[in-house]
């Protein structure tokens, strides 16, 4: 979950935001109040829509107040990156297993340069990345995780990325590493 700068609490869930059992997910604001905390559904996914279903990572936001959510499934399958401003969706990238599949985090949004960056949990090795996708909507990988043997690398970032002054960015793995129980790593886009 993520605070902007009045206090609301934004965040995501995989399912529900549709009549009966339609709903697939919604990113939502939670704002305090004397009486406790309003919900307020901020945009809802449908199973059937081109922006993907099924968020599952943090919402970030911009200097703009635009919010960044990705899917876990829709569009050509494998997961969606969006933008929701106050005009409403607007779909950024779509996953397509080469590229990455199941963004299970959220994206961290260079300010400076409105640069995305985050990490998948698959690809075309079942193993995920970590990508950058600049303000033209260019997807690149990377890193590709599983690259040495027996993933001494990491293998599936289920985590976001954070950064340093400099612009590397770090995060974890839930599996591979010397012990095959993760790794902390280091990529230098």
């Amino acid at each position: 979950m993520t605070f902007d700068s009045l206090g609301n609490l934004y965040g995501t869930t995989y399912e529900g935001g549709g009549e009966k059992s339609e709903g697939g997910g919604t990113v939502y604001k939670l704002s305090p109040g004397s009486s406790g905390w309003t919900e307020t559904v901020v945009d809802h996914f449908l199973p059937t829509g081109q922006y993907g279903v099924a968020p599952l990572g943090e919402v970030s936001f911009d200097p703009h107040g635009n919010l960044y959510s990705t899917t876990s499934l829709g569009a050509l399958g494998v997961g969606t990156v969006l933008e929701i401003s106050v005009n409403g969706q607007s779909r950024i990238f779509s996953f397509d297993r080469v590229d990455g599949a199941v963004p299970a985090a959220g994206v961290l949004v260079d300010a400076r340069t409105k640069t995305l960056y985050g990490t998948t949990t698959g690809n075309i090795y079942n193993h995920g990345n970590v990508f950058r996708i600049a303000a033209s909507g260019q997807e690149t990988v990377l890193y590709d995780f599983c690259q040495q043997p027996n993933c001494t690398d990491g293998s599936a970032p289920f985590s976001g990325l954070i950064s340093d002054e400099a612009g590397n960015l770090y995060g974890t793995t839930e599996f591979g590493g010397a012990n095959g129980l993760g790794v902390v790593f280091e990529v230098t886009p």
